[in-house]
């Protein structure tokens, strides 16, 4: 693909920076705005994660340099108004611009004119044939990653999964819920999942999907990460319903499922009632949660907007530390801080060995 340089660096991209060693085979140049924001000044201090990796604020230099420029959409931080600023900066170099898929969409809802060499980064779509309606066993285990809703390190958690398990030497095949996933060497989720189609007819041929990947990958244990959250976030900001959710785990049942949790310290009841609810409505057992480094801000006004604080991971170890010494049957983790991570991996993998499907 060439030299990348993503631009302008924010919260949607910080799992990049954060991963950066993961990724073999590109070359990426992370990029601030030149108009600093408090959003950039509050990540890169609160975040654990303390090895700022090719991140450079020298817009022109970084540019002259690559060969392609990846645009995400960070809404809560750039109006749309300056991302017409910054992709019309950037074509004036006539370099190739990749626009994150959200961003394309509010673009093209205000007949945005795009120049020729912009266009959006395509999830990859698969064109299978779906012959049957059958729903196929998937017999390899199934890791599922699910969360809140947006800015909750499901990513994070994907990759370090991967990690995990390619350091133990199992071969992994994955389905990411950034678009850029192919970065670190797997795909995303499959275009179709977003399009507006039968739920039921998604639900199959995602199903066929994996089956035949497995089949062709051969791999030891399958990762599915799930856009978006589980349920509505509140009645004035349904978000997507928990509809991703639904589909997902309706086409492929996980054998270890993984919670991602806003930031919060959460009662006991809390977590014997969204095992619950996740049993009978996503027919999937939560046994593990990640406590996330946001914490989601409710509007004053009924119908604002949702917006989301990074918060410091230290904050939260003192509570994981005292959840996970209560007598309970999930386990608590922050994937951000060395906490507890590598052990609850370590739990995973040995219960995956002990079910009826071996990893």
């Amino acid at each position: 693909m060439g030299r990348i340089m993503i631009y302008p660096f924010g919260k949607e991209t910080a799992p990049i920076m954060r991963n950066i060693n993961l990724i073999k085979n590109e070359e990426v140049q992370l990029v601030t705005d030149t108009n600093p924001n408090i959003y950039i000044k509050e990540h890169l201090e609160l975040d654990d994660n303390k090895i700022i990796y090719n991140l450079s604020d020298d817009f022109e230099k970084s540019l002259n340099e690559s060969e392609i420029v990846y645009v995400p959409f960070e809404k809560d931080y750039f109006s749309i108004e300056r991302y017409i600023e910054i992709i019309e900066e950037i074509t004036k170099s006539e370099k190739r611009v990749l626009l994150s898929r959200d961003l394309y969409k509010e673009l093209a809802n205000i007949e945005y004119k795009f120049a020729d060499q912009v266009t959006p980064y395509n999830h990859r779509n698969i064109n299978l044939k779906v012959k049957t309606r059958e729903i196929f066993q998937i017999n390899v285990p199934v890791i599922m990653v699910l969360g809140d809703g947006l800015n909750c390190n499901k990513f994070d958690i994907q990759l370090s999964l991967r990690s995990f398990f390619k350091s133990k030497g199992y071969s992994v095949s994955q389905l990411g819920t950034k678009e850029y996933s192919n970065l670190f060497g797997f795909d995303p989720l499959p275009s179709f999942i977003f399009e507006e189609r039968r739920i039921d007819d998604i639900i199959i041929t995602l199903n066929h999907m994996v089956y035949s990947k497995i089949i062709n990958e051969k791999p030891d244990l399958m990762i599915i990460g799930v856009p978006g959250g589980v349920l509505p976030v509140s009645e004035e900001h349904p978000e997507d319903f928990g509809k991703f959710a639904y589909m997902i785990t309706n086409a492929v049942k996980p054998d270890i499922a993984i919670r991602s949790l806003y930031n919060n310290n959460y009662t006991d009841g809390f977590f014997e009632n969204d095992i619950q609810m996740c049993k009978y409505k996503l027919d999937s057992i939560v046994e593990y949660y990640n406590i996330s480094n946001t914490r989601l801000i409710y509007p004053q006004e009924k119908y604002g907007d949702l917006t989301y604080l990074t918060v410091n991971n230290k904050a939260s170890e003192n509570y994981i530390e005292e959840q996970n010494q209560k007598d309970i049957h999930y386990n608590l983790f922050n994937v951000l801080g060395n906490h507890n991570v590598e052990k609850t991996y370590e739990h995973i993998l040995e219960q995956l060995s002990q079910n009826k499907v071996q990893i």
